[in-house]
Formats: structure tokens, sequence, C-alpha cells
């Protein structure tokens, strides 16, 4: 489903092919499941980081938040170091520290 011609969730491989950026346009939530599993599920042995862009993100959702925590468990499982909450919002920020997301990725 495309938001303004955007679709809501986008990933890309860059930094040869070590890092995994997924950019969250519009309202992150339950909506966008299937796209951020599928965003997920780009990561291998061989991503050394994930980074989630929230720079277009309006509102997050709970939904959002047990997304999070799917990655979150993903990442461990394949031993990925480094999970980044990236270009978000005061309020976000101050919303994920609140749920102590701050203890399980790095905010930026």
């Amino acid at each position: 489903m495309r938001e303004n011609g955007i679709m809501p969730i986008r990933s890309e491989v860059n930094d040869n092919g070590r890092s995994l950026i997924i950019h969250v346009n519009g309202d992150f939530s339950y909506d966008q499941y299937s796209q951020f599993k599928q965003a997920c599920s780009s990561i291998n042995e061989n991503i050394e980081e994930c980074i989630i862009d929230l720079e277009n993100t309006n509102h997050l959702e709970s939904a959002a938040l047990g997304m999070l925590l799917l990655l979150k468990a993903r990442a461990v499982k394949l031993g990925l170091p480094k999970l980044v909450i990236t270009n978000h919002t005061p309020e976000v920020d101050s919303f994920l520290r609140i749920m102590n997301f701050d203890d399980l990725f790095f905010m930026q």
C-alpha cells in the first residue's frame, strides 16, 4: 500500500552489503507488518548493522513496538551486533526511551 506514492516501508543494503537500512514512511502501524517483516528478512550473516530510519515517520503505534522487538529477536538470533533507530522526532525519542527501547537499540 502506497502513501502519497511512497512505499511505507523501504529497505536498502549499503556499505558493501554490511548495513541494512529500513526506511519507515508515514504511520508505523500494524498495516506495515508484512512489509516490515519482508524488510527484516534481508538480515543475514553479512549484515553488521541495521538502521531503522524514522525521518519520514509521522506516528508510532504500539504494533510498531512489537515489530521492533521482533527485529531485535531476529538480530540476536543471527548475531547482529548493532541496531540503530535514527532520524526520529523528539516525541518518538521520548516515547521509545520511556519504553526502555534505548536499552535495546542505539538511538541517534
